[in-house]
């Protein structure tokens, strides 16, 4: 599990908010015995995850969507990539290492980036430089998946129904969830 949300939305206010927990953050299992929160979901699936989300951080969850990397890949593809500001740090990290796993891609420069899906990934995955506002490690790295998460939402704003329409038909079955 590489990344954890947990979105709040309010309904009356009409706002969503993110709230990312820490991959790395220890956290009691029942079961097992106390590890990684990232372990969580390989020891026992999504509800084992959503029952230590409320023992651990009294929150129990709603519901819950699921996307793996190829499917998180897939789905920037199908929106014809999203757009994203690079730190010449960043920009010279992502070409120089694997995050962007597929070299033919390791081709971002420092300022504003159109990527595709691998380089979208690999951005969402970088821990180790910090980033373009000075962010480092886990917390950099949290910073970074709601650039991008922000920047589809923001690439949904400018679509119309029609567009919308077509986006969630290639892009939904490429999520699993719970929720209807």
């Amino acid at each position: 599990t590489d990344l954890i949300m947990i979105a709040t939305l309010d309904t009356e206010q009409r706002t969503v908010k993110l709230t990312s927990i820490m991959r790395d953050i220890l956290v009691a299992i029942p079961g097992h015995s106390d590890d990684r929160i990232n372990s969580v979901y390989g020891k026992g699936g999504i509800e084992l995850l959503k029952e230590v989300i409320a023992l651990n951080f009294e929150i129990v969850p709603d519901g819950y969507m699921l996307v793996d990397f190829e499917s998180f890949e897939q789905i920037i593809d199908n929106l014809d990539g999203v757009t994203i500001e690079l730190s010449k740090t960043e920009a010279d990290y992502l070409n120089t290492t694997n995050y962007i796993s597929k070299p033919e891609y390791r081709n971002v420069v420092s300022g504003l980036n159109k990527m595709n899906g691998n380089q979208a990934l690999g951005y969402c995955r970088i821990r180790h430089v910090p980033t373009k506002d000075n962010v480092h490690s886990d917390f950099g790295r949290t910073s970074r998946q709601r650039v991008v998460l922000n920047a589809i939402f923001e690439k949904m704003k400018t679509k119309n129904l029609f567009q919308l329409a077509l986006i969630a038909d290639s892009c939904l079955p490429l999520v699993e969830t719970d929720l209807s």
